[in-house]
């Protein structure tokens, strides 16, 4: 199952994005990794912008390329043995 993503908070002064999700339940331990996509438009290519192998950790700072905040669009997927 994929998290759920809770809150975007984008600090154009810092120009980052902080994202917050909620780890899904893995009561059989099989949990890979998280990973994180981008886009800034939901129409265009995602890439993927990371990978988080730790499933306590439900929280990233995305620092914005080039210092300039907007748009952007997220998803993350669940990986499971």
């Amino acid at each position: 199952q994929a998290p759920t993503i809770n809150c975007v908070q984008s600090f154009s002064a810092s120009s980052n994005n902080i994202i917050n999700w909620q780890s899904p339940a893995d009561p059989g331990g099989n949990f890979i990794a998280y990973h994180i996509y981008t886009s800034i438009d939901p129409s265009a290519p995602f890439t993927l912008l990371t990978t988080i192998n730790n499933i306590t950790i439900n929280i990233f700072n995305h620092v914005i390329p080039g210092g300039i905040v907007g748009d952007q669009c997220y998803y993350i997927v669940t990986e499971y043995n």
